[in-house]
């Protein structure tokens, strides 16, 4: 049965599995050497990687895996985590190895208005321009109205967040592919929320595991998925 880890492989995001990562650094260095024996790094524009799927890595060693990724050449990273640091002391981190950190993933108790002020302080800190919603949390039911509450969540975070210039966006996985009515749950949070300042994030494997095919719902969601 093929898995995320098998689908990212077959797309090329191979970078992400730990045993392709040492691959990936023996060629990298045997091209950086060819091409120019005083280089350090092949940068890789545009290109960045989803820390949460290095999760291992960074729990056993934080500074060490960030330095691994900056080394291969990436200079941006979607961050996930706190590790026990600051804001402020992730971000002299990061500048100190070269990472720049455009995108979040949290949970959406992040949101929750208790929580909201810190998040967007925090992003603020650490350079972040948008902070993605990986999935939402029990309290908002598989239903219709649940959907259209996580919208509503998703919103009014927006609107706090935009003066901040900081975007608040939502990350998919196969649930959200389920009917409720005429219309499946990433639609009726893309119909319910505020396209001023709520984008989305579409992961492609559980687009494909939900039963949805993931090129004709970027098409036809072209304006509102931005990542």
């Amino acid at each position: 049965m093929t898995n995320r880890r098998d689908f990212l492989l077959a797309l090329g995001a191979s970078a992400l599995a730990p045993s392709v990562v040492r691959a990936a650094e023996r060629a990298h260095q045997r091209a950086a050497g060819c091409a120019n024996p005083g280089s350090s790094a092949m940068h890789l524009r545009g290109v960045g990687i989803q820390m949460y799927m290095m999760r291992d890595e960074m729990r056993a060693d934080l500074d060490a895996s960030l330095a691994r990724v900056a080394r291969l050449g990436y200079e941006e990273v979607e961050w996930w985590g706190t590790w026990g640091r600051t804001p402020a002391q992730l971000r002299t981190l990061l500048d100190g190895i070269g990472l720049r950190v455009p995108t979040s993933h949290v949970g959406s108790d992040a949101l929750e208005p208790a929580a909201l002020d810190a998040t967007l302080d925090s992003a603020a800190t650490m350079g972040i321009h948008t902070v993605i919603v990986a999935g939402m949390g029990r309290g908002y039911a598989d239903d219709a109205d649940g959907w259209k509450r996580a919208a509503q969540l998703l919103s009014t975070a927006g609107a706090k967040a935009a003066p901040l210039g900081i975007r608040i966006g939502y990350h998919n996985h196969d649930r959200e592919f389920r009917k409720h009515g005429a219309m499946s749950a990433l639609e009726i949070l893309i119909t319910e929320s505020d396209a001023a300042s709520v984008d989305f994030q579409l992961d492609c494997y559980w687009a494909f595991k939900g039963g949805a095919d993931p090129l004709a719902f970027l098409k036809a969601h072209k304006d509102r998925i931005a990542h």
